[in-house]
């Protein structure tokens, strides 16, 4: 959208449909892992693009009952 002109990226804008999930599943108590991905299938100043991440969840207790 810029073209040949020294842009000014504020006033570019960035808009973009994108799809996807996430795997969780428990291994314990108080762990668990996931995976999500996404995909972005359409946009305005932005590419299409795949991410993955994965990671592990400590569950806290912020129950105080007694």
């Amino acid at each position: 959208d810029y073209g040949l002109i020294k842009p000014d990226f504020r006033k570019l804008g960035v808009s973009y449909d994108k799809i996807g999930g996430v795997i969780y599943r428990n291994i314990g108590e108080k762990w668990g892992v996931f995976v999500n991905g996404s995909y972005i299938i359409s946009g305005r100043n932005i590419g299409q693009a795949y991410a993955v991440s994965a990671g592990f969840v400590f569950k806290l207790n912020t129950n105080n009952k007694k």
